[in-house]
């Protein structure tokens, strides 16, 4: 009797190869690929290779879509409906509400490089990633981030790394903040590898890669 040929579950189901495919992909083609069968989304959802690396800003749900503050608070008020929240609440709140739905799937402690790159940032966000247990993330990329107050992050940091705080609280192995968001143009000729066409050959899968290597790297 003839062998089946491997399928794309069979594939998949290697974490090597698992680890270096999911970086490719965009969040939501993740998702989306997690819908074809019971059995793809078991191993989304169970495996830690499918979300060290997290890149959110290409998501539209991310984006904060708010008009500028005027001087009189009209609009702030129009805006944010409640009169409770602060501004950072305000600012952090697409990117709060897309880490409680992965924690509530239980992978949030599972992403390692999480790429904010021109999103709405506020240091006290910065702050909860860095310090919650709920959080993983090693590596975290900021650049390009809005609504970041620097000398507010500077005191986040200078807290986290504190001679008296716990000896396993602080995972961090890399912050980026200053510079441009990663453009396709800058990557190292070794990305162009990637050129034979298909996902792989995207502007969103070479950075992907590109991030991939380097956090690689940085996690050794």
């Amino acid at each position: 009797m003839e062998a089946l040929s491997p399928t794309l579950l069979d594939f998949l189901s290697n974490s090597l190869v698992l680890g270096q495919v999911s970086p490719l992909l965009p969040v939501s083609a993740l998702l989306s690929l997690s819908r074809t069968s019971k059995s793809v989304r078991q191993l989304i959802y169970s495996s830690r290779e499918t979300w060290r690396y997290l890149d959110l800003s290409p998501l539209k749900s991310a984006q904060l879509d708010a008009s500028p503050i005027d001087v009189g608070g009209v609009s702030w008020r129009a805006e944010r409906m409640d009169e409770a929240l602060t501004e950072d609440d305000f600012y952090a709140g697409p990117l709060r509400g897309i880490f409680s739905q992965l924690h509530s799937w239980r992978v949030l402690k599972w992403v390692q490089v999480l790429v904010l790159d021109g999103l709405s940032v506020p240091a006290d966000l910065v702050r909860e990633i860095v310090m919650e247990e709920r959080f993983g993330v090693r590596i975290l990329s900021v650049r390009g981030a809005t609504h970041l107050n620097l000398s507010r992050l500077q005191q986040v940091l200078m807290y986290a790394v504190r001679p008296s705080r716990p000896e396993t609280m602080l995972r961090f192995k890399a912050l980026y903040v200053f510079g441009a968001k990663d453009d396709l143009k800058q990557l190292p000729p070794s990305i162009d590898l990637l050129n034979g066409g298909g996902v792989t050959a995207s502007q969103g899968a070479q950075i992907g890669a590109h991030w991939n290597s380097r956090s690689a790297e940085a996690l050794q």
